[in-house]
């Protein structure tokens, strides 16, 4: 009887409060859907479709009190992840383990763009309240821009920041990114927006071989310490090709350097600039560099490796001038293109035994850095085809494994990039400066973009910028030095008498096509 009266006494209870005006509430509500552009998607270029996203408050996932500097904590992925909002990533982004600068994790971003997309959008961050820039660290290539969003308190509108000055962005100029930068806040906005910026994706390729600083500065900046809604995001443009390494974003107190420009493309260099060894004097003795720059010094060049190339291998000639132009120091090796470096066995090894050469699958055979069958027609094994110049020793599997892939950018050890062949970071300035010799030796039979993938030269449509990129970006070696004294030389049992003329100066690609500033072995 007593639990029954305790019972309907506890209902009667809960009706009144029931029936009050004001309910009780002992959670904190989640304010009502604002409106922001946060779309990752395929958006145009004032920043993609609007979409409703409701923010989480104050103290929920993605809120990092202990780190207030960092913006995208990439060292810990969980962490980087729950402070994106509700798109997190592109599928052409990830974290990668120990890539970044200082050994640190990285964002890697590797694809193409299929729109103007939001890489990420990170919010809900405690963030310092005196920050007077945000810097980030890029390496990679890339032929289409970066664009940044800082956002403002509300964590809707937002400055933007572009790697290309307002000025550049007038006057339509193509740049290079190859060196540090530091930018200030676009004044462009978008139509009708008085309080958000114009994002700017054109005109931009990205040559940072090895670490870029970029640097906005904060200066005028409001940027978002509410702890809520959006506070930084990276874009990139619509079909762009992207193989880029971001590392350590983060906010810093230090004063920012004066702003700065990426760079115009490098024209040909003006002629006259070399002091030519003495040894190699006599070779190049029917060329006035003082004189000749651009398309006559190809074409000059061209002459001249034709006219002295006084020895035609036979292609089984071309094994013994391998075994010679080859070796490793000790004569017992020969080093392996597209090997990786500390690899002594499988299809990967870096050095075989000079005698292993064969068809087995343990041998190494003569790979065609020009593919035969890319070449127009096919270059087969007489002529270009056992041109000892553009013919290394291989691993059977690995070369069958690149097989006839043009060569497309990359980045690490060698191997296949979607649509191509990576040949490798140690081997691509050898790949850059045997198509060049092969495409001036040759001509119309061996062009460059027969066998490479990337934007025509503006001096050149037949040559290819990735080349010149690869030329700048990987010096010569003591190994192409080697081959080209060996195979240059017609005295030797299987030399050809002509040189490769971008091993001895890999700077006369710069005086011929422009593009990044390359070695000049010539000083």
């Amino acid at each position: 009887m007593k639990k029954a009266s305790f019972v309907l006494a506890l209902g009667f209870a809960m009706a009144i409060l029931s029936c009050t005006k004001d309910p009780i509430v002992t959670e904190p509500t989640v304010p009502n859907e604002t409106e922001k552009p946060t779309n990752p998607g395929n958006g145009g270029d004032n920043g993609g479709t609007t979409d409703p996203v409701t923010p989480p408050t104050n103290g929920e996932t993605g809120v990092d009190d202990g780190n207030p500097e960092v913006i995208a904590n990439f060292n810990d992925p969980t962490a980087f992840l729950n402070s994106l909002n509700k798109y997190k990533l592109q599928t052409y982004a990830k974290v990668v383990t120990g890539k970044g600068k200082d050994g640190n994790n990285a964002l890697e971003i590797k694809g193409k763009a299929p729109g103007n997309n939001y890489i990420f959008t990170v919010e809900n961050q405690s963030v310092p309240t005196n920050a007077k820039t945000i810097t980030f660290f890029v390496k990679g290539s890339a032929d289409k821009s970066l664009s940044m969003n800082v956002y403002k308190n509300n964590g809707i509108d937002y400055d933007v920041f572009n790697l290309r000055t307002d000025k550049q962005i007038e006057n339509k100029e193509v740049v290079n990114l190859t060196s540090d930068l530091t930018i200030n806040k676009t004044a462009n906005m978008q139509d009708g927006k008085a309080d958000t910026g114009q994002n700017d994706y054109f005109d931009v390729n990205i040559q940072a071989h090895n670490w870029i600083k970029i640097t906005l500065n904060l200066t005028n900046v409001d940027y978002n310490k509410s702890k809520q809604g959006s506070l930084f995001a990276l874009k990139v443009g619509k079909n762009g090709n992207y193989d880029l390494l971001i590392s350590n974003i983060s906010f810093d107190d230090k004063e920012p350097d004066e702003p700065t420009e990426p760079t115009n493309p490098t024209e040909p260099s003006n002629p006259g600039e070399y002091t030519i060894p003495n040894d190699q004097k006599a070779y190049y003795s029917s060329i006035d560099f003082a004189k000749t720059s651009g398309i006559a010094l190809r074409d000059a060049l061209g002459d001249l490796v034709q006219k002295t190339h006084k020895r035609t291998l036979s292609y089984t000639g071309v094994w013994s001038a391998l075994k010679q132009a080859d070796l490793t120091p000790d004569g017992r090796n020969v080093y392996l293109l597209y090997g990786h470096k500390g690899q002594t066995s499988g299809r990967q090894a870096y050095t075989r035994s000079v005698n292993a050469n064969g068809g087995g699958g343990t041998d190494w055979n003569r790979e065609h850095t020009y593919a035969k069958s890319l070449g127009t027609p096919n270059l087969g094994t007489s002529g270009p085809g056992a041109d000892a110049h553009h013919l290394r020793p291989s691993d059977t599997g690995w070369n069958s494994t690149r097989g006839n892939k043009k060569f497309a950018k990359g980045n690490g050890n060698s191997g296949s990039v979607s649509g191509g062949w990576y040949p490798g970071d140690e081997w691509r300035g050898d790949v850059a400066r045997m198509m060049m010799y092969m495409y001036i030796r040759y001509e119309n039979r061996c062009l460059p973009t027969g066998v490479t993938i990337g934007s025509k030269n503006k001096v050149d449509a037949k040559m290819v910028d990735l080349l010149l990129e690869w030329n700048a970006a990987d010096p010569v070696s003591d190994l192409e030095i080697q081959r080209n004294e060996y195979l240059g030389n017609a005295s030797n049992n299987y030399g050809q008498g002509n040189r490769n003329p971008f091993i001895d100066n890999p700077h006369l690609a710069t005086a011929i096509w422009g593009g990044p500033e390359a070695q000049n072995r010539w000083k």
